[in-house]
């Protein structure tokens, strides 16, 4: 699958570079900045984790993409409207973007899932499971257990915490003032191939609402980032399906790979 491919069904319409500007404005003063980016990335953790990587480097760097086009570990942000094959995984057969018939870059993978990468500032210190995800659906979990890693990365000051060569030991209580994660995952899985077409339109044209939460101690401390995507179906003749919500279908995820 081409680099032109992949435009098609993850369409970015906003440089994340934009969103760091503002978040710059925000850094001059004592209200944390939360910024939530969405994305589509691999299922499969043959390659999740370059594309995790790839993720976190983009969030910490203000990219709107990052690694290499044409393989399934690529990093884009999507700020619009996500095809629907997005967010299909198949557990017992491999798939790439609702297609059972992938290019040879992509005949590893089992599908997609939709991540919501994290970007999170504050001048007053917080620890891992001080950040919670919630959803009316899923319920809400902390980020605590999972550790920094190359793609959870915390910086104390100018100290970087992750497990790179170099970087500072540390586990999910270290107190940090900036983070950087790949996010927290979202998926709607099937099990036979002959499933997909019916998937591709049952999950076409819904919606759904994330949140983060920073809690740094009281209710007058909380501050919380929504972020709510919606998908979709490229070919025009099947506009007139009817809108199907997401309700419980989804599995949510937290990825903890190192």
């Amino acid at each position: 699958m081409t680099k032109s491919t992949i435009s098609q069904f993850l369409r970015s319409s906003r440089i994340l570079g934009l969103l760091f500007i503002a978040a710059s404005v925000a850094l001059a003063g004592t209200v944390p900045t939360i910024l939530i980016v969405n994305s589509v990335g691999p299922n499969g953790d043959a390659s999740f984790i370059d594309y995790a990587e790839n993720a976190a480097f983009a969030l910490e760097h203000g990219l709107s993409a990052y690694g290499t086009p044409g393989t399934p570990g690529y990093y884009a942000a999507s700020t619009g409207s996500i095809y629907s094959g997005g967010m299909i995984s198949t557990p017992t057969f491999n798939s790439w973007l609702g297609s059972d018939t992938p290019g040879p870059a992509y005949s590893g993978e089992f599908g997609n899932a939709i991540f919501f990468g994290l970007y999170i500032y504050s001048e007053t210190a917080f620890r891992l499971p001080d950040v919670t995800w919630s959803n009316p659906v899923w319920g809400s979990a902390d980020l605590s257990g999972i550790g920094f890693s190359r793609h959870m990365v915390g910086m104390s000051g100018a100290t970087r915490h992750d497990t790179t060569t170099g970087s500072a030991g540390s586990d999910d209580l270290t107190p940090i003032n900036q983070l950087w994660y790949s996010g927290v995952s979202v998926t709607a899985p099937i099990y036979t191939s002959a499933d997909l077409p019916a998937a591709l339109s049952t999950y076409a044209f819904g919606s759904a609402t994330v949140r983060y939460t920073l809690n740094l101690g009281s209710a007058e401390a909380t501050y919380t980032a929504d972020s709510t995507f919606s998908t979709g179906i490229p070919e025009p003749g099947t506009l007139s399906l009817m809108a199907l919500g997401f309700g419980g279908l989804f599995f949510f995820r937290r990825k903890c790979l190192g």
